[in-house]
C-alpha cells in the first residue's frame, strides 16, 4: 500500500482517472469480445452450412440409389432399361456428392469428426464392393441373381445412409448459435430431415414388397408403423415451427408445398397400401409407378431442408456483416475512451494540480517573510479559491504584525528620548510624570493591538485544523484509488494473458463500482471541508439515532428481502400511510421488521408454500404510529400464542430454530423503541404482528440499545 504522505495530488488524480478509464475500457473490451464471439459463430455457420447441404444432397441421391436398386433386386423380371439408367444416374450423383463432401470435411476441425469420417469411408467401401454385382444382377431374372447380394444390399446401403446422416448431425450440432431465429430455423431443417428419412424408409419398404410381389411380415408392418409415427411427429414440429412470424416466408411456402403428401389422395393411397400389405394382401400397383410418384413427394419434403439451410446461410452472412460493423464501432469507441482519459488527466492537472502547486509556492514564500508575494487563485469561485483567500488572511496578518512591531519600536525609541529629556532637562517633576503617563497609555494601547493581532493569528490554527481534517477523506480516497489501481493492473495482466473470464470481469466491475462510490464520498467530504473551513463545530448526533421516514425504511427492507422471498414463492407488499418522520433508531426497527417477515415466511406460510406478506403502517394518535406484519399462513394455535415471545421457545427445535427471534423483537420494541407489540392469529387464517411505537424514541434508550441490538444478529435465526 502506498504511504498517504508520499502520494501527491497529481498521482491521486492520475489514479482516479485511471480507474475510471479502466472501467470504460473494460466495458468496451467486453463489447468487442461479444461482437467477436458472434462473428466467429456466424463464420462457423457460414463455413459448415455448405458442407451440411452437400451431405444432405448426397444422402437424398444415396436413398434413391438404394431404394431403386432394392426394388430392382426384389422383382422377378430383369429391370427395364429406363430404371437401370435411373439407378446409374443416382449412383453417379451420389459418388460426386460423396467425394465433394469428404473433401470439404477434411478442412473442418471438430471433436469426433475424424472418427465419423472414418466410419463413413468404411461404409462407402462396403457399398462400392456390392455395386458392380448389383448392376449386373438387376439385368437378369431373379432366379439367376446372387441370394447373398439380395440379402446384404439393403443393410449395406442403409449403413452408408446412416453414416452420412450421423456425420451431418455431428456437423450441425456445432452450429448452435445465440440468435433464436437461426436456432429455430436449424431445428426446422433437422426435423424436415427426420421426416425425409422416415418417409423414405416407408416408401422403400412398400416399393420393395410391391416389386417382390409379396405381403409384409409382422416385423415389416411394425417397422412401417414406427417410421410413419416418426415422420408424422417430426412433420408436426416442422409445420408448427414454420408458421412462426419470425421465420422466413420461403420456409413456410416450402412446407405448404409438401403438405399434400400428408393430407390428400397420396396420403390416403399410402395408408391403403400399408393396410393391404399388413393384412397379407398383394396390391396390383406396379413398383416403378409407386416409386416414381413417391420419389417426387420425398423431393418436396427434402426441399424444406434445402430452403431452411439457405436461410441459415443468409442469416449467418447478415450476422457476419453486423458483427464486423460492431467490431469497427467498438474499436473506435476504445480509441475515444483512451482519448477521453488523456484529455481528462490533462484538464485535471490544469484545473487542480497546477493551481495547488502555485498556492503551495506562495505559502512557502509567506513562511520566508516575503509578504510582497501575490496569492494566486484568490478570485476563483471554487474550493481552491476559498483556500487561496484563507491564505490571503495569513498575508494580511503578517503585514499587520510587521506594522505593529515597527510602531512598537518607534514607541520604545520615543520613550527613551523622553527619559533622556527628563534627565537632561529635569525642569519639572510634573512634566516628567506627564511623560510617564503618556508612555504607560502607549504601552497599554500596544498590548491591546498585540492581542488583536494574536486573534488574527488564530486563523492560522483554523487553517491547520482544516488541513488536518482533509487528511482523512483524501487519505481514504488515496487508499481506495491505490487499491483499485493495483486491481486494474492485475486485470490488465489477466487480459494480456488471455485469461479473462466473465466472472473476473464482473468482479472487477463490482470492485470498481464500490471503490468509485467510496472515492466520491471521500472527495465530496473534502469539498465540504474546504467550502466550510471556518466551521469548527462537530456533529454530535449519534450514528444510531436519527430522523428518518418509515416508508423509506420499509422500502429498504422490501428491497433486501425481495430476492429471497421471490425464490420461495412469497410476495412482500407494503401499505404505508405515515406522513411525519420518526426520531428513533432505524437499525433496531429494521431488525424487528426483518425478523417478523422471516418468521412469517418460515413459520406462517411454511417452506415450499407460496403466499403474501404485508407490512402496513398507520399513524396512531398525534405522537405514535402502528406497524403491522401480516401473513395469510397457517396461524398460531391458541395454546402457543402466549409463549411466542419467551426466549428459546420454538416449534422447530432441531430444524434450525433457536427460539430467540421473537424474544429479541419484543425486547427491541419495548426497551429500545419504547413501544408495545401484540399478536393476533387464527388457525388457518394467518397471523398479524402489530407494534405501536412513539414518533420520538424515549431518551436513555441508548444503553438498552447496545446490549439488545448486538445480540440481535445471533438471535435472528429463531
Amino acid at each position: 500500500m502506498i504511504a498517504l504522505s508520499k502520494l501527491s495530488i497529481r498521482a491521486t488524480l492520475g489514479a482516479l482517472i485511471g480507474v475510471m478509464g479502466v472501467m470504460l475500457i473494460a466495458s468496451t473490451v467486453s463489447d468487442v469480445s461479444d461482437a467477436y464471439s458472434r462473428y466467429a459463430a456466424a463464420q462457423r455457420i457460414a463455413s459448415y452450412a455448405p458442407i451440411s447441404q452437400a451431405l444432405f444432397k448426397t444422402l437424398q441421391e444415396a436413398r434413391l440409389e438404394r431404394g431403386n436398386t432394392q426394388t430392382a433386386l426384389s422383382g422377378e423380371a430383369p429391370v427395364v432399361a429406363s430404371m437401370a439408367d435411373d439407378i446409374a444416374k443416382n449412383r453417379k450423383v451420389t459418388e460426386e456428392g460423396y467425394a465433394a463432401s469428404v473433401a470439404l470435411l477434411a478442412k473442418v476441425s471438430l471433436p469426433g469428426l475424424d472418427q465419423a469420417i472414418g466410419k463413413l469411408k468404411a461404409s462407402h467401401e462396403a457399398l462400392a464392393a456390392l455395386r458392380g454385382k448389383a448392376a449386373n444382377d438387376i439385368r437378369v431374372p431373379r432366379a439367376q441373381r446372387d441370394a447373398a447380394l439380395i440379402r446384404d444390399w439393403a443393410g449395406v446401403g442403409q449403413n452408408f445412409l446412416d453414416q452420412l446422416e450421423a456425420t451431418g448431425t455431428l456437423l450441425e450440432n456445432s452450429l448452435l448459435f445465440f440468435d433464436p431465429v437461426i436456432d429455430q430455423t436449424l431445428s426446422v431443417k433437422r426435423a424436415a430431415w427426420t421426416v425425409r428419412s422416415a418417409a423414405g424408409s416407408t416408401v422403400l419398404r412398400i416399393g420393395s414388397t410391391l416389386s417382390a410381389g409379396r405381403a409384409w411380415t409382422a416385423e415389416e408392418a411394425q417397422a412401417q408403423a414406427r417410421d410413419l409415427g416418426i415422420a408424422s411427429a417430426a412433420w408436426t414440429i416442422v409445420r408448427e415451427a414454420s408458421a412462426r412470424p419470425e421465420l422466413a416466408k420461403s420456409i413456410d411456402a416450402a412446407v405448404k408445398a409438401a403438405q399434400p403428401n400428408f393430407t390428400g389422395p397420396l396420403a390416403e393411397e399410402n395408408a391403403a397400401l400399408g393396410k393391404q400389405l399388413a393384412a397379407g394382401e398383394k396390391p396390383a400397383m406396379a413398383a416403378p409407378d409407386f416409386l416414381r410418384t413417391r420419389i417426387e413427394a420425398l423431393a418436396l419434403i427434402g426441399n424444406v431442408s434445402v430452403v431452411a439451410l439457405a436461410e441459415i446461410v443468409r442469416m449467418a452472412d447478415d450476422q457476419i456483416a453486423a458483427a464486423q460493423s460492431a467490431l469497427v464501432l467498438n474499436a473506435l469507441l476504445l480509441l475515444l475512451a483512451i482519448g477521453l482519459i488523456v484529455a481528462g488527466f490533462l484538464i485535471a492537472m490544469r484545473r487542480i494540480s497546477a493551481p495547488i502547486r502555485a498556492l503551495t509556492g506562495a505559502m512557502q514564500r509567506l513562511a520566508a517573510h516575503d509578504l510582497a508575494t501575490d496569492i494566486p487563485g484568490a478570485s476563483r469561485g471554487d474550493e481552491i479559491g476559498a483556500m487561496a483567500r484563507a491564505v490571503q488572511v495569513f498575508k494580511t496578518s503578517g503585514i499587520e504584525r510587521e506594522l505593529l512591531e515597527a510602531e512598537a519600536l518607534a514607541s520604545h525609541r520615543r520613550e527613551k528620548l523622553r527619559e533622556n529629556e527628563k534627565r537632561e532637562l529635569a525642569e519639572s517633576a510634573a512634566q516628567a510624570a506627564h511623560e510617564r503617563v503618556l508612555a504607560l497609555e502607549e504601552k497599554m494601547r500596544m498590548e491591546a493591538e498585540f492581542a488583536r493581532v494574536e486573534r488574527l493569528a488564530n486563523l492560522g490554527g483554523l487553517v491547520a485544523g482544516v488541513a488536518h481534517e482533509l487528511n482523512t477523506p483524501i487519505g481514504n480516497a488515496v487508499t481506495v484509488a491505490s487499491t483499485l489501481s493495483e486491481r486494474a493492473e492485475g486485470f490488465a495482466r489477466e487480459l494480456a494473458a488471455g485469461q479473462v473470464r466473465k466472472s473476473s470481469l464482473e468482479r472487477l466491475i463490482d470492485e470498481l463500482r464500490d471503490g468509485t462510490a467510496i472515492l466520491m464520498r471521500g472527495l465530496q467530504r473534502a469539498s465540504d471541508l474546504i467550502q466550510h473551513f471556518k466551521r469548527v463545530a462537530v456533529d454530535q448526533t449519534s450514528e444510531q439515532r436519527r430522523v428518518f421516514r418509515i416508508d423509506e425504511l420499509v422500502s429498504d427492507i422490501a428491497g433486501t428481502m425481495a430476492p429471497q422471498l421471490s425464490r420461495a414463492g412469497v410476495a412482500l407488499n407494503a401499505d404505508i400511510d405515515v406522513k411525519p418522520p420518526l426520531d428513533s433508531y432505524p437499525g433496531p426497527l429494521g431488525q424487528v421488521l426483518l425478523n417478523l417477515v422471516g418468521n412469517a415466511q418460515i413459520h406462517g406460510i411454511g417452506e415450499g408454500n407460496s403466499g403474501t406478506i404485508t407490512i402496513a403502517a398507520r399513524q396512531s394518535g398525534a405522537d405514535a404510529i402502528e406497524i403491522s406484519v401480516r401473513d395469510g399462513g397457517k396461524g398460531i394455535p391458541a395454546g402457543l400464542r402466549d409463549r411466542i415471545f419467551e426466549p428459546f421457545f420454538t416449534t422447530r427445535l432441531g430444524q434450525g430454530g433457536s427460539g430467540l427471534g421473537l424474544s429479541i423483537v419484543h425486547n427491541i420494541v419495548t426497551k429500545v423503541l419504547g413501544g408495545t407489540i401484540r399478536v393476533d392469529s387464527e388457525v388457518g387464517h394467518g397471523t398479524t404482528m402489530t407494534m405501536r411505537i412513539p414518533l420520538r424514541a424515549p431518551t436513555g434508550a441508548q444503553g438498552q440499545l447496545e446490549g439488545t441490538y448486538d445480540v440481535g444478529h445471533a438471535k435472528r435465526a429463531g
